[in-house]
């Protein structure tokens, strides 16, 4: 049984594992520019500035609609 919540991390966790997460994590593919415009900054400052960098601007978009965000580290490939 799974538990009656859990951090998006288990729930990613869990579901990779083949096991029973508390719902189906949900990542829709919201593309970059969207969480740049939500930062209310220009693409440039994030793109070629790192301010914020992109990962926490996809983060905070993530939390913003309520979503399972998920980052990849790309030397190891799991989530961070």
């Amino acid at each position: 049984m799974a538990p009656l919540w859990m951090s998006s991390r288990e729930r990613f966790l869990t579901a990779m594992r083949g096991g029973t997460p508390d719902r189906v994590p949900c990542t829709p593919d919201f593309s970059n520019m969207i969480p740049c415009r939500l930062t209310g900054k220009p693409f440039w400052d994030i793109y070629l500035h790192n301010d914020p960098p992109l990962w926490q601007a996809y983060l905070d978009a993530a939390d913003f609609f309520g979503i399972d965000g998920l980052v990849l580290q790309w030397s190891t490939g799991l989530p961070v």
